[in-house]
């Protein structure tokens, strides 16, 4: 029996999302994001911090305009994104908004004093010399 007829080629996108998930996990960012932000209904489908995720991921990657993520999110494996295959349909410009709203009400500066001061643990960071330049990301 030739089972060729039943094999399906399936082709996703990696990029550097897995390169970018080790140090976002390395630092807990996701946990931190998720603690810091109010919890919106879970009948959301998507929850802001997962939002905000993927937002940090895309702005690393590439800076796509909002309204373009679902159609970039389809290129990759979901879990990338700590989707479920299903929650892709729910991606649009309005989630990814109103996720940055609840971010904005949230307390920014503990939010980022938590962030630095894990990655200055996490890393074993120097800090005899420090400039904040919150406009570029370089690694």
């Amino acid at each position: 029996m030739n089972n060729a007829e039943s094999l399906e080629l399936e082709s996703e996108t990696i990029d550097a999302l897995p390169i970018i998930n080790h140090f976002i996990d390395r630092l807990g960012l996701d946990e931190i994001i998720e603690c810091t932000m109010p919890h919106a209904d879970p009948s959301n489908h998507i929850m802001p911090y997962t939002s905000i995720g993927m937002l940090l991921r895309n702005i690393i990657i590439g800076r796509l305009s909002v309204y373009g993520f679902k159609d970039w999110v389809t290129l990759f494996d979901p879990q990338l994104f700590n989707l479920k295959p299903e929650q892709v349909d729910y991606i649009n410009d309005d989630r990814i908004g109103r996720a940055l709203e609840k971010l904005f009400d949230t307390d920014r500066a503990s939010l980022m004093t938590e962030i630095v001061l894990k990655a200055v643990r996490e890393f074993d960071l120097k800090m005899d010399q420090f400039h904040n330049d919150s406009t570029l990301i370089i690694f």
